[in-house]
C-alpha cells in the first residue's frame, strides 16, 4: 500500500474501519464512539457507494441505532433507484428492439459479479450503441418519453423517471477505441 494512503489512514477514523472491514491484510481497531458519523454515511452512501458491502461486512450491532436507521433507509432508497433502472432498461430494450446496444456496467455487472442486479450501486444507465444509429435511436427514446439532457463529445445524455441513460457512440471521447468497439458488438452477451 503507498505511504500517500497510510499517511492518511493514520488520522482518517472512518477510512480505517471502512479498510479493516473490506481488506483482510489491515487490522485497525475501530473506536466507535470517536467515529463521525455523518462523514462516515457519506463514504458510505455517496463517495464510495458500497452501502450493501457494507450490510454485508459490518457487525451492525455495533454501531448507534440512528446510524443504522439512516443506512437503512438509504439501503431502501438505492435497491428503489435499481429497481427505477431496470425499469428503465426494459423499456429500451422494448423501444430499441430492431437495434443492437451494449450495456455498459451498471445493473448487468452487478448481476455477473453479484448475482444481484441491485447489489452494485449504480447512479445511472449507460448504453452504447453504433454510432450511425444513434439519431434513430435519440429520436425513438424521445419519441418514447425520455427528455433531452445534454450531449457530449462521446455520448447523449436523456432522462426518464430522473435517472440519466448515457447513450453513448464510443467508449472514450479521447482513445481511439473503435476496434473494441467493434469487437464488443460481435462478441456481445446477453444479461
Amino acid at each position: 500500500m503507498g505511504n500517500y494512503l497510510l499517511k492518511i489512514l493514520k488520522t482518517d477514523l472512518e477510512h480505517q474501519l471502512l479498510f479493516t472491514l473490506f481488506f483482510d491484510n489491515l487490522e485497525f481497531i475501530p473506536n466507535y464512539k470517536s467515529l463521525n458519523y455523518d462523514r462516515l454515511f457519506f463514504l458510505i452512501v455517496k463517495k464510495h457507494r458500497v452501502i450493501n458491502h457494507f450490510f454485508e461486512k459490518a457487525d451492525l450491532s455495533k454501531f448507534p441505532h440512528d446510524f443504522t436507521k439512516k443506512l437503512k433507509n438509504a439501503r431502501i432508497k438505492q435497491k428503489q433507484n435499481a429497481l427505477k433502472q431496470l425499469s428503465i432498461l426494459l423499456e429500451i430494450k422494448q423501444i430499441l428492439n430492431k437495434f443492437d446496444f451494449i450495456v455498459l456496467k451498471g445493473l448487468p455487472l452487478s448481476v455477473q459479479l453479484y448475482n444481484n442486479f441491485a447489489f452494485r450501486d449504480s447512479s445511472d444507465i449507460d448504453i452504447l450503441i453504433k454510432p450511425n444509429d444513434e439519431k434513430t435511436i435519440i429520436n425513438l427514446l424521445i419519441k418514447n418519453g425520455f427528455t433531452k439532457s445534454h450531449n457530449q463529445e462521446h455520448h447523449f445524455v436523456l432522462k426518464k423517471y430522473n435517472i440519466s441513460i448515457e447513450v453513448h457512440r464510443k467508449l472514450n471521447e479521447f482513445l481511439n477505441t473503435k476496434s473494441i468497439e467493434q469487437k464488443s458488438f460481435e462478441t456481445k452477451e446477453t444479461v
